[in-house]
């Protein structure tokens, strides 16, 4: 048991007893007592405790026994003696342990989440149905959410991947938004950063699932929708939104008026990560302001017609939305404005192609190669991520730099962010090598673990820290008080130990003498006679 002194107090010296404050001793009072309580029940014999004397004299003795002196002693004393034990060692614990952290609370405490992958399947378009004896070589399992490659007869599996979610020509839009697009919602109003990224070759749907058309709209126009309904709810809520493009490197504001692009620089914070430096940042209030910024933004993007696809996007278009939640809660006797800021994500990447296979050149051959660059490097992050997740030991180097996309993407990429892929695929044969990538691209992406928190303004997070801190004190100055209570309970019981163990040795001494009295007057009467 811990002694604890006062910071400018010394323990006091203490003065020495005839009989020493031991364990040995103390137990040995305890055996004392045990044996004159076994004398009192079954009249044994002891050679150190003798009976009372039979002497004739004895009468007129006033010296009592030893068993009488023990005797004296109070009955709770002596069951107090024969349960005493030695204290037992405390277990650890905060005010024991000083190294002990302390536990966070909710928003300030961190989780692991591992990118959620799906795998969109777009259906034959006209100019493929036109074509003799069209197929798939792909199959998918919804009920196992998994997506088969098979040979050309259809009839041996080559490949297998398993996925969080499918989707295949069946599903429409809405199906799509409310698995994904809701999803990403909800935990950015839960106060976390999220990230959804479209995946896949040219031609085979990545902006048809994002943006969407009038008559079916896409994730970002439902998204938006969505959002003004839950937010409406929260007068002092604001929405912040940009949108921007990477075209050959270069970024390019899809909200600025001006006619002619003015290229952007992207800055890192230590704080908040990477971000575009003088992008503009437009406050929306409502629904319809949302969806014409995005109207606009859509017709500034770069895109070209190619063999593959009549209207292919020749940049990676995101869209960054800040959701800024203030709110008042109770804590502990004060009402605090909390808020939390959370920044969504949402990316319409270029698609992969082979020039070849569009017969690209000038300027598309370009474009080609810069996409190519960029989605190659997001191949080498999410393939080093992967690593990293199944291989904690290992310590990988990422190359975010290596690319703008994949530095913009950081914080969404192994990082503070709760992290959805939707990798699109095409059914037709003649690209099964393109597809066999996305799938295992998309398969590994499951294996990359972000470490996820609610962002919290730093002055309420501080609040929340101190109050935690408080807490904890509290529970260590009340088991303190319990520590002291007993220590102060086992205090007096030594006193009383010590006190008794006086008065037996006391007895013992007035014993001695009463036999040395007794054997003299023994003599005396012996030599009379």
């Amino acid at each position: 048991m811990p002694v604890f002194h006062s910071g400018n107090s010394t323990p006091k010296k203490q003065t020495p007893q005839r009989v020493r404050q031991t364990p040995s001793s103390m137990f040995a009072v305890q055996r004392i007592a045990a044996r004159s309580e076994e004398r009192n029940v079954s009249k044994a014999k002891d050679f150190s405790r003798p009976k009372r004397c039979t002497s004739p004299f004895h009468m007129s003795c006033s010296c009592p026994s030893i068993v009488e002196a023990v005797d004296r002693v109070p009955n709770a004393f002596m069951a107090s003696l024969r349960n005493y034990d030695q204290p037992k060692k405390r277990e650890r614990s905060v005010s024991s342990d000083r190294r002990t952290p302390r536990t966070p609370m909710s928003p300030t405490s961190t989780s692991e989440c591992a990118v959620v992958v799906s795998v969109r399947m777009r259906p034959f378009n006209a100019k493929e149905l036109e074509e003799p004896n069209v197929s798939s070589l792909i199959q998918m399992d919804s009920k196992s959410n998994s997506v088969y490659v098979t040979d050309a007869n259809k009839v041996t599996r080559k490949d297998e991947f398993q996925f969080d979610n499918i989707f295949n020509g069946i599903n429409d839009q809405e199906h799509i938004y409310n698995t994904l697009g809701k999803r990403v919602l909800e935990v950015a109003l839960e106060g976390y950063n999220a990230c959804l990224f479209a995946y896949g070759q040219t031609g085979s749907g990545k902006t048809y699932s994002i943006m969407g058309t009038n008559d079916s709209p896409g994730i970002i126009p439902r998204f938006g929708e969505d959002l003004f309904k839950r937010v409406s709810k929260n007068p002092n809520c604001d929405v912040e939104m940009s949108y921007f493009e990477i075209y050959n490197e270069k970024i390019h504001d899809l909200l600025s008026n001006e006619k002619k692009k003015k290229s952007l620089r992207v800055r890192e914070d230590p704080s908040i990560g990477p971000f575009v430096e003088n992008l503009l940042s437009r406050k929306v209030k409502c629904n319809e302001e949302f969806q014409s910024y995005i109207s606009d933004g859509n017709k500034r993007r770069a895109t070209a017609a190619t063999e593959m696809n009549e209207r292919s996007s020749r940049a990676h278009a995101i869209c960054q939305i800040n959701i800024i939640q203030k709110n008042v809660e109770r804590i502990g006797n004060e009402d605090i404005d909390t808020i939390l800021m959370s920044k969504v994500n949402i990316v319409d990447l270029a698609g992969s192609e082979r020039a070849s296979a569009v017969n690209a050149t000038g300027e598309r051959l370009k474009e080609g190669v810069s996409i190519n660059k960029s989605l190659l490097t997001l191949g080498k992050v999410l393939t080093q991520l992967a690593e990293r997740s199944t291989q904690p030991s290992r310590s990988a180097f990422v190359p975010y730099r290596e690319s703008v996309l994949t530095w913009l993407l950081k914080e969404s990429l192994g990082c503070n962010s709760r992290t959805f892929m939707l990798a699109t695929i095409s059914p037709v044969t003649s690209y099964i090598d393109e597809t066999l990538s996305t799938l295992r691209y998309a398969c590994q992406s499951r294996n990359i673990v972000n470490v996820v928190r609610v962002n919290e303004a730093s002055s309420v997070l501080k609040i929340r820290q101190l109050m935690q801190e408080i807490k904890v004190l509290k529970e260590q100055q009340k088991e303190f008080d319990v520590w002291k209570k007993e220590k102060s309970k086992l205090g007096e019981k030594r006193e009383l130990i010590k006190k008794y163990q006086v008065e037996v040795e006391e007895l013992k001494h007035m014993l001695d003498v009463a036999k040395e009295k007794l054997e003299q007057k023994a003599n005396e009467a012996t030599s009379s006679s």
